[in-house]
Protein backbone atom coordinates (compact mmCIF):
# COMPACT_ATOMS: atom_id res chain seq x y z
CA UNK A 1 0.00 0.00 0.00
CA UNK A 2 2.42 2.53 0.87
CA UNK A 3 4.40 0.93 -2.06
CA UNK A 4 1.30 2.05 -4.51
CA UNK A 5 0.89 5.38 -2.49
CA UNK A 6 4.97 6.47 -2.77
CA UNK A 7 4.20 5.63 -6.80
CA UNK A 8 1.40 7.62 -7.51
CA UNK A 9 2.65 10.79 -5.46
CA UNK A 10 5.24 10.99 -7.65
CA UNK A 11 4.03 10.63 -10.54
CA UNK A 12 1.48 13.17 -9.75
CA UNK A 13 4.61 15.40 -8.74
CA UNK A 14 6.45 14.83 -12.34
CA UNK A 15 3.21 15.54 -14.24
CA UNK A 16 2.47 18.54 -12.12
CA UNK A 17 6.05 20.11 -12.56
CA UNK A 18 5.64 19.03 -16.86
CA UNK A 19 2.43 21.05 -16.80
CA UNK A 20 4.10 24.02 -15.20
CA UNK A 21 6.67 24.23 -17.50
CA UNK A 22 4.93 23.17 -20.20
CA UNK A 23 2.21 26.25 -19.29
CA UNK A 24 5.10 28.71 -18.77
CA UNK A 25 5.88 27.81 -22.37
CA UNK A 26 3.34 28.28 -24.45
CA UNK A 27 1.40 31.14 -22.35
CA UNK A 28 0.64 33.99 -23.90
CA UNK A 29 3.07 36.34 -23.65
CA UNK A 30 1.25 39.24 -25.83
CA UNK A 31 0.95 42.65 -23.97
CA UNK A 32 -1.67 44.27 -25.17
CA UNK A 33 -2.24 48.23 -26.78
CA UNK A 34 -3.81 49.80 -23.58
CA UNK A 35 -1.12 48.12 -21.03
CA UNK A 36 1.45 49.32 -23.54
CA UNK A 37 0.00 52.84 -23.50
CA UNK A 38 -0.25 52.62 -20.07
CA UNK A 39 3.59 51.70 -19.54
CA UNK A 40 4.14 54.96 -22.13
CA UNK A 41 2.21 56.92 -20.24
CA UNK A 42 3.89 56.91 -16.59
CA UNK A 43 7.39 55.15 -15.53
CA UNK A 44 6.68 52.00 -13.41
CA UNK A 45 9.60 50.91 -11.52
CA UNK A 46 11.27 47.38 -11.44
CA UNK A 47 9.06 46.23 -8.36
CA UNK A 48 5.56 47.11 -10.57
CA UNK A 49 7.12 45.31 -13.82
CA UNK A 50 7.72 42.47 -11.95
CA UNK A 51 4.15 42.34 -10.46
CA UNK A 52 2.19 42.74 -13.47
CA UNK A 53 3.60 39.65 -15.03
CA UNK A 54 1.75 36.12 -14.50
CA UNK A 55 2.88 34.21 -11.19
CA UNK A 56 4.70 31.24 -13.59
CA UNK A 57 6.62 34.38 -15.02
CA UNK A 58 7.54 35.62 -11.92
CA UNK A 59 8.84 32.04 -10.50
CA UNK A 60 10.13 30.45 -13.76
CA UNK A 61 12.06 33.09 -15.39
CA UNK A 62 14.67 33.98 -13.31
CA UNK A 63 15.62 30.25 -12.96
CA UNK A 64 15.33 30.23 -16.91
CA UNK A 65 17.54 33.24 -17.14
CA UNK A 66 20.34 31.45 -14.79
CA UNK A 67 20.14 27.99 -16.96
CA UNK A 68 19.95 29.34 -20.36
CA UNK A 69 23.04 31.24 -20.65
CA UNK A 70 25.50 28.22 -19.43
CA UNK A 71 23.46 26.00 -21.50
CA UNK A 72 23.82 28.18 -24.43
CA UNK A 73 27.46 28.39 -24.27
CA UNK A 74 27.85 24.68 -23.98
CA UNK A 75 25.53 23.87 -26.95
CA UNK A 76 27.12 23.87 -30.49
CA UNK A 77 26.28 26.18 -33.18
CA UNK A 78 24.75 23.76 -35.50
CA UNK A 79 22.64 22.24 -32.41
CA UNK A 80 21.27 25.51 -31.97
CA UNK A 81 20.63 26.07 -35.30
CA UNK A 82 18.61 23.33 -35.91
CA UNK A 83 16.70 24.02 -32.99
CA UNK A 84 16.34 27.26 -33.81
CA UNK A 85 14.83 26.52 -37.51
CA UNK A 86 12.35 23.45 -35.71
CA UNK A 87 11.01 26.31 -33.05
CA UNK A 88 10.73 28.95 -36.42
CA UNK A 89 8.74 26.00 -38.45
CA UNK A 90 6.35 24.88 -35.64
CA UNK A 91 5.44 28.41 -35.35
CA UNK A 92 6.61 29.18 -31.90
CA UNK A 93 9.60 31.74 -32.38
CA UNK A 94 7.24 34.28 -31.41
CA UNK A 95 6.96 32.71 -27.46
CA UNK A 96 9.34 30.40 -27.51
CA UNK A 97 13.44 31.10 -28.38
CA UNK A 98 16.45 28.76 -28.66
CA UNK A 99 18.11 29.51 -25.14
CA UNK A 100 14.83 29.28 -22.80
CA UNK A 101 13.60 25.75 -24.52
CA UNK A 102 17.10 24.14 -24.36
CA UNK A 103 17.00 24.84 -20.70
CA UNK A 104 13.65 23.75 -20.51
CA UNK A 105 15.14 20.91 -21.41
CA UNK A 106 17.78 20.73 -18.79
CA UNK A 107 15.62 21.80 -16.17
CA UNK A 108 13.22 19.17 -17.59
CA UNK A 109 16.24 16.19 -17.51
CA UNK A 110 17.33 17.32 -14.13
CA UNK A 111 14.01 17.05 -12.71
CA UNK A 112 13.10 13.47 -13.92
CA UNK A 113 16.46 12.31 -12.97
CA UNK A 114 15.38 13.52 -9.59
CA UNK A 115 12.30 12.14 -9.26
CA UNK A 116 13.36 8.59 -10.40
CA UNK A 117 15.96 8.34 -7.85
CA UNK A 118 13.20 9.66 -5.17
CA UNK A 119 10.78 7.65 -6.43
CA UNK A 120 13.56 4.29 -5.91
CA UNK A 121 14.36 5.52 -2.71
CA UNK A 122 11.11 5.37 -1.48
CA UNK A 123 10.10 2.06 -3.16
CA UNK A 124 13.30 0.37 -1.20
CA UNK A 125 11.92 1.86 2.19
CA UNK A 126 8.90 -0.80 2.53
CA UNK A 127 9.18 -4.25 2.56
CA UNK A 128 7.69 -6.04 -0.56
CA UNK A 129 5.75 -8.38 2.36
CA UNK A 130 3.11 -7.63 5.03
CA UNK A 131 4.76 -6.01 8.18
CA UNK A 132 4.57 -8.27 11.39
CA UNK A 133 2.31 -7.26 13.88
CA UNK A 134 4.19 -7.92 16.38
CA UNK A 135 7.26 -5.55 15.08
CA UNK A 136 8.51 -3.11 17.34
CA UNK A 137 7.03 0.52 17.48
CA UNK A 138 10.63 1.81 18.10
CA UNK A 139 12.19 0.51 15.21
CA UNK A 140 15.18 2.25 13.91
CA UNK A 141 15.14 3.61 10.41
CA UNK A 142 18.71 1.32 9.31
CA UNK A 143 16.38 -1.71 9.79
CA UNK A 144 13.88 -1.10 7.90
CA UNK A 145 16.00 -0.10 4.97
CA UNK A 146 17.77 -3.14 5.34
CA UNK A 147 14.50 -5.05 5.35
CA UNK A 148 13.47 -3.42 2.41
CA UNK A 149 16.95 -4.39 0.71
CA UNK A 150 16.00 -7.76 1.82
CA UNK A 151 12.63 -8.41 0.45
CA UNK A 152 13.67 -6.96 -3.39
CA UNK A 153 14.44 -3.40 -3.20
CA UNK A 154 16.33 -1.89 -5.57
CA UNK A 155 20.52 -2.14 -6.52
CA UNK A 156 22.22 0.95 -7.50
CA UNK A 157 22.90 -0.06 -10.56
CA UNK A 158 19.29 -0.14 -11.55
CA UNK A 159 18.70 2.88 -9.41
CA UNK A 160 20.86 4.94 -11.96
CA UNK A 161 19.99 3.04 -14.88
CA UNK A 162 16.12 3.92 -14.28
CA UNK A 163 17.11 7.75 -13.66
CA UNK A 164 19.21 7.97 -16.00
CA UNK A 165 16.04 6.55 -18.20
CA UNK A 166 13.70 8.65 -17.10
CA UNK A 167 15.97 12.25 -17.06
CA UNK A 168 16.99 10.81 -21.29
CA UNK A 169 13.17 10.24 -21.71
CA UNK A 170 12.60 14.33 -20.66
CA UNK A 171 15.46 15.52 -22.51
CA UNK A 172 14.60 14.06 -25.77
CA UNK A 173 10.58 14.62 -25.57
CA UNK A 174 10.37 18.08 -26.09
CA UNK A 175 12.56 17.99 -28.86
CA UNK A 176 10.73 15.48 -30.52
CA UNK A 177 7.69 17.20 -30.22
CA UNK A 178 8.75 20.55 -31.43
CA UNK A 179 9.60 18.29 -34.54
CA UNK A 180 6.42 17.16 -34.52
CA UNK A 181 4.63 20.31 -34.43
CA UNK A 182 6.92 21.63 -37.22
CA UNK A 183 6.22 18.81 -39.57
CA UNK A 184 2.82 19.01 -39.50
CA UNK A 185 2.79 22.16 -39.92
CA UNK A 186 4.45 22.42 -42.50
CA UNK A 187 2.45 19.50 -43.92
CA UNK A 188 -0.73 21.52 -43.25
CA UNK A 189 0.60 24.70 -45.35
CA UNK A 190 1.84 22.50 -48.49
CA UNK A 191 -1.47 20.86 -48.66
CA UNK A 192 -3.09 23.96 -48.41
CA UNK A 193 -0.73 25.48 -51.23
CA UNK A 194 -2.29 24.23 -54.44
CA UNK A 195 -5.91 25.71 -53.80
CA UNK A 196 -4.75 29.30 -52.70
CA UNK A 197 -2.51 29.35 -55.55
CA UNK A 198 -5.31 28.51 -58.12
CA UNK A 199 -7.38 31.17 -56.63
CA UNK A 200 -3.97 33.74 -56.43
CA UNK A 201 -3.83 33.16 -59.89
CA UNK A 202 -7.79 33.79 -60.80
CA UNK A 203 -7.73 37.00 -58.21
CA UNK A 204 -4.64 38.37 -60.20
CA UNK A 205 -6.62 38.75 -63.68
CA UNK A 206 -8.66 41.23 -61.86
CA UNK A 207 -7.03 43.20 -59.04
CA UNK A 208 -3.51 44.19 -58.18
CA UNK A 209 -0.97 41.89 -56.47
CA UNK A 210 -1.78 43.34 -52.87
CA UNK A 211 -5.26 42.98 -53.20
CA UNK A 212 -4.76 39.79 -54.62
CA UNK A 213 -3.08 38.65 -51.74
CA UNK A 214 -5.70 39.95 -49.45
CA UNK A 215 -8.04 38.07 -50.86
CA UNK A 216 -6.37 35.06 -50.73
CA UNK A 217 -5.51 35.85 -47.27
CA UNK A 218 -9.31 35.92 -46.42
CA UNK A 219 -9.91 32.91 -47.75
CA UNK A 220 -6.82 30.67 -46.38
CA UNK A 221 -7.26 28.25 -43.62
CA UNK A 222 -5.50 27.22 -40.91
CA UNK A 223 -1.19 27.76 -40.32
CA UNK A 224 -1.01 29.25 -44.33
CA UNK A 225 -3.71 31.72 -43.32
CA UNK A 226 -1.46 33.07 -39.90
CA UNK A 227 1.71 33.20 -42.38
CA UNK A 228 -0.35 35.44 -45.04
CA UNK A 229 -1.29 37.62 -42.56
CA UNK A 230 2.09 37.71 -41.03
CA UNK A 231 3.41 38.73 -44.47
CA UNK A 232 1.05 41.58 -45.22
CA UNK A 233 2.05 43.18 -41.66
CA UNK A 234 5.17 42.75 -42.66
CA UNK A 235 5.04 43.95 -46.36
CA UNK A 236 3.58 47.48 -44.86
CA UNK A 237 7.08 47.62 -42.54
CA UNK A 238 9.70 46.73 -44.90
CA UNK A 239 10.73 45.77 -48.96
CA UNK A 240 8.55 43.10 -50.00
CA UNK A 241 11.16 40.78 -51.46
CA UNK A 242 12.47 40.92 -47.70
CA UNK A 243 9.22 40.00 -46.42
CA UNK A 244 8.89 37.39 -48.96
CA UNK A 245 12.18 35.91 -48.25
CA UNK A 246 11.38 35.98 -44.29
CA UNK A 247 8.61 34.07 -45.27
CA UNK A 248 9.97 31.20 -46.82
CA UNK A 249 12.98 31.03 -44.32
CA UNK A 250 10.13 30.90 -41.39
CA UNK A 251 7.73 28.54 -42.99
CA UNK A 252 10.01 25.95 -44.77
CA UNK A 253 8.55 24.27 -47.31
CA UNK A 254 9.80 23.85 -50.81
CA UNK A 255 6.52 24.87 -52.59
CA UNK A 256 6.29 28.44 -50.20
CA UNK A 257 10.29 28.47 -51.29
CA UNK A 258 9.11 28.10 -54.92
CA UNK A 259 6.55 30.57 -54.88
CA UNK A 260 8.81 33.54 -53.09
CA UNK A 261 11.25 32.88 -55.76
CA UNK A 262 8.88 33.43 -58.53
CA UNK A 263 7.32 36.30 -57.30
CA UNK A 264 10.53 38.08 -56.28
CA UNK A 265 12.01 37.40 -59.75
CA UNK A 266 8.74 38.65 -61.01
CA UNK A 267 9.14 41.75 -59.42
CA UNK A 268 12.71 42.35 -60.26
CA UNK A 269 12.26 41.30 -63.72
CA UNK A 270 9.03 43.44 -64.22
CA UNK A 271 7.44 40.18 -65.92
CA UNK A 272 3.90 39.05 -65.56
CA UNK A 273 2.96 36.48 -62.54
CA UNK A 274 0.22 34.16 -64.50
CA UNK A 275 2.35 32.25 -65.96
CA UNK A 276 5.26 31.16 -64.06
CA UNK A 277 2.46 30.87 -61.07
CA UNK A 278 0.21 28.65 -63.40
CA UNK A 279 2.96 26.07 -63.75
CA UNK A 280 3.54 25.97 -60.47
CA UNK A 281 0.07 25.32 -59.62
CA UNK A 282 0.10 22.36 -61.76
CA UNK A 283 3.06 21.22 -60.61
CA UNK A 284 2.24 21.75 -57.08
CA UNK A 285 -1.47 19.34 -57.50
CA UNK A 286 0.94 16.64 -59.22
CA UNK A 287 2.99 16.55 -56.37
CA UNK A 288 0.18 16.65 -53.74
CA UNK A 289 -1.29 13.94 -55.89
CA UNK A 290 1.91 11.69 -55.66
CA UNK A 291 2.04 12.29 -51.94
CA UNK A 292 -1.40 10.36 -51.41
CA UNK A 293 -0.80 7.78 -53.54
CA UNK A 294 2.38 7.26 -51.90
CA UNK A 295 0.73 6.79 -48.36
CA UNK A 296 -2.42 4.46 -49.71
CA UNK A 297 0.03 2.38 -51.17
CA UNK A 298 1.87 2.65 -47.67
CA UNK A 299 -1.47 1.71 -45.11
CA UNK A 300 -1.07 -1.54 -45.79
CA UNK A 301 2.05 -1.99 -44.74
CA UNK A 302 1.29 -0.13 -41.93
CA UNK A 303 -1.65 -2.50 -40.79
CA UNK A 304 0.39 -5.54 -40.64
CA UNK A 305 1.30 -4.90 -37.28
CA UNK A 306 -1.74 -3.67 -35.66
CA UNK A 307 -3.40 -6.39 -37.08
CA UNK A 308 -0.73 -9.29 -36.14
CA UNK A 309 0.11 -7.92 -32.79
CA UNK A 310 -3.41 -6.05 -31.74
CA UNK A 311 -6.60 -8.25 -33.71
CA UNK A 312 -5.58 -11.92 -34.44
CA UNK A 313 -4.80 -12.83 -31.32
CA UNK A 314 -7.73 -11.76 -29.29
CA UNK A 315 -9.58 -13.47 -32.32
CA UNK A 316 -7.83 -16.69 -31.79
CA UNK A 317 -8.73 -16.76 -28.71
CA UNK A 318 -12.51 -15.90 -29.00
CA UNK A 319 -13.02 -18.50 -31.76
CA UNK A 320 -10.28 -21.51 -30.26
CA UNK A 321 -10.70 -20.58 -26.71
CA UNK A 322 -13.96 -23.08 -26.20
CA UNK A 323 -12.59 -26.12 -28.76
CA UNK A 324 -9.22 -25.99 -26.84
CA UNK A 325 -10.84 -27.81 -23.71
CA UNK A 326 -11.92 -30.92 -25.89
CA UNK A 327 -8.62 -31.14 -28.17
CA UNK A 328 -6.55 -31.20 -24.55
CA UNK A 329 -9.33 -34.02 -23.34
CA UNK A 330 -9.11 -36.08 -27.01
CA UNK A 331 -4.95 -35.34 -26.78
CA UNK A 332 -4.92 -36.72 -23.30
CA UNK A 333 -7.83 -37.80 -21.64
CA UNK A 334 -6.37 -37.92 -18.35
CA UNK A 335 -6.44 -34.25 -18.14
CA UNK A 336 -9.32 -32.86 -16.00
CA UNK A 337 -10.24 -29.13 -16.62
Amino acid sequence: MHRTLSLLSAFFAFASIMLIIVGTVMGNTRVSVRDRLARLGRRMTASEEDLRLPLTERLWRPLLRGVAAPVARLTPQRVSERLRLAIQHAGLSGSLDVQNFMALRVIAMLGATGLGITLMLLTSLWPAGPSSSTASPYTSSTATIAAGASAGGPNALSLIAISLGLGGLAYLVPTLWIQGQAKQRQEAIRHAMPDALDLLLLCLEAMPPDRALARVTEHAQGPLRDELQRLRSEMLLQAPQDALRAMADRVGVPEVQALVAAMVQSEQLGTQLAGPLGALAVDMRVRRRQRAETVAREAPVKMIFPLVLLILPPLFIVILGPAIPQMLRAIAPGIHL
